[in-house]
């Protein structure tokens, strides 16, 4: 598993199993002793949830920038703790090569997430 689903190990080791079954929690015990350079990413963190499950914080900064300035802009107090990770990940990021200042984010409907020009462009009246 650690060969062909690196990601995967790396979640699991993010999670905490300590009231799961027994074989996952040998499995995330089995990895925490392993050497994990040649398969993760140094220093990446994995996103959890969503349709960007799976994929380093910093790929989805780079592919996905409206989202990420999305997420500054909620308030995640009462969220789960991997959407709190990746909202304060993105806090201590430097931003401004990646969302446009002053872009004003829809934050419902079916293009929530979206800037105000991205749904101009490519859902015009």
């Amino acid at each position: 598993v650690l060969q062909t689903a690196p990601v995967y190990c790396q979640w699991v080791m993010l999670r905490d199993f300590s009231n799961s079954s027994r074989p996952l929690v040998k499995f995330a015990e089995w990895l925490e002793i392993q050497d994990l350079s040649d398969y993760v990413q140094s220093g990446s963190s994995i996103l959890e949830f969503g349709m960007h499950e799976g994929k380093s914080y910093e790929e989805v900064l780079q592919t996905a920038p409206v989202y990420c300035q999305w997420v500054m802009l909620r308030d995640f107090s009462n969220s789960s703790r991997p959407l709190v990770k990746f909202a304060e990940w993105l806090e201590i990021q430097d931003l401004s090569d990646y969302v446009q200042s002053g872009s004003s984010i829809l934050e419902f409907g079916m293009h929530e997430g979206k800037s105000y020009e991205e749904v101009l462009q490519t859902a015009p009246v």
